[in-house]
């Protein structure tokens, strides 16, 4: 039996590396999808004590780079602990 646990590992490591060589060669892309996290900006800017509704200011480009910044503060706060 340890021929099948070495060989199961093998293939383990295999894809683990696979799997870190495409997220490294799509690193650009997001990892959380547009619109749940679209949802949860809307409902913390829905939260905040302002006059005007700001909620229907964000524009796409906002979202996306908002997400791009959290998702980098994510990733750094991970790489940290």
């Amino acid at each position: 039996m340890p021929e099948v646990s070495f060989l199961f590992t093998l293939v383990t490591i295999a894809r683990a590396l696979h799997e870190i060589k495409y997220y490294q060669k799509h690193s650009d892309s997001l990892v959380v999808a547009l619109a749940p996290f679209r949802r949860l900006v809307r409902e913390i800017a829905n939260k905040l004590p302002l006059k005007f509704n700001i909620v229907d200011r964000f524009t796409e480009e906002s979202m996306i780079l908002l997400q791009m910044a959290a998702e980098e503060h994510i990733t750094n706060f991970m790489e940290m602990s």
